[in-house]
């Protein structure tokens, strides 16, 4: 026999959303505060948690994960057993609320409405698995695309969320089982490789890794590998040639300039990186960097802890940013992101970028100019272009030649981008009056370099990109690129042009 309580019912601006699985048993205690299912809605992962404290039941006709529901229908049940003189079964009025801590710009006011809602007897059987597993809408629409059973699967995500990468990372390629591979990494600056790992070694593979410090020893590593993810140890075109079945390269990174591109592209070994794992960070830097040297702030910070107050130079070298003409060489995601920054500190901004039309940087705010106007009107130079054939000492003696003396350099892209020992010369001479460096060629920089010395010099270990967040990203998404490769796949982000998965003869030999 089923029993009418009366539940108050929300009204939140967000009318539907698709329900994704529950958080807590049938029959089991919940407390208030406590999350009982979650919910997908307005681009967010929403946790529902129970305003009263009591028994959750789970009705038979509950919604199965995928399922559309509105916001406002009652999904479960509080119920306190509590003895009284006829044992009754008290129930108590209850109703449920989005929480803050996973969700996105949602707000809204419990409605007045009351609506009575049936509530199921205690003893129906649930539809729905009790398991407590947490897994995000994208990777639930993406497991039931593959008809797949989610439940098995390790998560990567906050408290061991399952998410889409790693539903990819353990999906069969085509319906056949994924054979287990081995990714070989062939470096890595990170403390260990827990999280790639985890990843791949729930999908079945095997991480073979080594810090690689010859040429010699990337082959003796990689000739045999599935997959070969790389830092910065150099893949050239003879290791590439002894990969005999490498299906992808992928770079910790966004930079694929330690890859011999077109030796993998001619054996057609899809090279990949990450292009957007660390685009406000690198942004942020470039920021800093130009506001130290501007505000001469670590010349001073120096001065004072040797024991001196004032300034420590001219008042000529105090510049104010928004009276000067920044020049930024390269417009992709982050040269578009430093873009933002500087103008929100009302400097003329100049772009130099030859793959993107005028209208693009006019739109953003910026005026466009060729290398040669950028460089020549700039008081400040920042680079922020990939490093190839045309990039490459870019800023050499002639160059530097056609700037502004006093100008200021800035660079947090590729280290050979910067003729080193013109750099040094037009430091020395006061061409230039500044320069901060989170890349140099070479790296990591001598002891003893000439740089190091420079009281007009800022440098930094090559640490621009780096967050947790960033660094996070960055290890799960090469882990499920080359987890990708080994399921047969053609993975995202491949930087090389070929266009279609590794064929691989019999005998594993390209």
């Amino acid at each position: 026999m089923s029993i009418q309580i009366t539940v108050p019912r929300l009204g939140w601006t967000m009318e539907e959303g698709t329900f994704v699985g529950w958080l807590k048993r049938d029959g089991e205690r919940v407390e208030v505060g406590e999350p009982l299912f979650t919910l997908d809605g307005d681009k967010a992962l929403q946790e529902v948690e129970a305003t009263d404290s009591g028994v959750l039941r789970i009705g038979a006709d509950a919604p199965a994960p995928g399922t559309t529901v509105r916001v406002g229908d009652v999904l479960g049940y509080l119920i306190d057993h509590k003895r009284e003189s006829e044992s009754r079964l008290i129930i108590k009025e209850s109703s449920v609320s989005l929480s803050g801590r996973e969700r996105a710009g949602q707000s809204g006011k419990r409605g007045s409405e009351l609506e009575p809602v049936t509530a199921l007897p205690a003893t129906a059987s649930p539809s729905v698995s009790r398991e407590r597993r947490a897994i995000t809408p994208r990777a639930l629409r993406k497991a039931t695309e593959l008809g797949m059973e989610w439940k098995a699967l390790a998560g990567s995500g906050r408290g061991g969320r399952i998410r889409e990468r790693d539903v990819v990372a353990a999906s069969p390629a085509k319906g056949k089982p994924v054979q287990a591979g081995v990714v070989a990494v062939t470096d890595w600056t990170f403390p260990d490789l827990v999280i790639e790992e985890h990843i791949l070694k729930s999908a079945g593979h095997i991480v073979s890794a080594r810090q690689c410090k010859s040429e010699d020893e990337v082959i003796a590593l990689v000739s045999e590998a599935d997959a070969v993810v790389t830092q910065f140890a150099r893949l050239t075109s003879n290791v590439i040639a002894s990969m005999k079945k490498a299906r992808a390269i992928v770079r910790y990174g966004i930079g694929v300039d330690n890859v011999d591109l077109e030796t993998a592209r001619k054996r057609g070994i899809p090279v990949c990186n990450v292009p957007d794992y660390c685009i406000d960070e690198v942004a942020d830097q470039t920021l800093a960097f130009i506001l130290g040297l501007t505000r001469q702030v670590v010349v001073h910070s120096n001065s004072v802890q040797s024991g001196k107050w004032g300034l420590a130079g001219p008042v000529s070298e105090m510049r104010t940013l928004s009276q000067l003409a920044v020049g930024v060489i390269g417009f992709g995601r982050i040269g578009r992101e430093v873009v933002k920054r500087l103008l929100a500190f009302k400097c003329l901004v100049l772009v130099f970028d030859p793959m993107v039309p005028a209208q693009q940087i006019t739109a953003a705010g910026a005026q466009v100019g060729t290398v040669a106007e950028v460089l020549s009107r700039s008081d400040v130079i920042t680079l922020h272009c990939p490093s190839n054939p045309q990039t490459r000492k870019l800023i050499s003696t002639e160059t530097l030649g056609k700037m502004k003396s006093g100008a200021l350099l800035i660079n947090v892209a590729r280290g050979d981008l910067v003729d080193t020992d013109a750099l040094v010369e037009a430091l020395q001479s006061g061409r230039l009056a500044g320069a901060a460096l989170d890349v140099c060629d070479p790296e990591p920089i001598p002891a003893n370099h000439r740089l190091l010395k420079m009281p007009n010099v800022i440098v930094a270990p090559h640490i621009a990109s780096v967050s947790v967040k960033a660094v996070k990203k960055l290890r799960e998404t090469v882990a499920t690129l080359a987890a990708t490769a080994l399921g047969g796949e053609l993975p995202p982000n491949v930087v090389n042009g070929v266009t279609a998965p590794r064929k691989m003869p019999k005998s594993g030999v390209v």
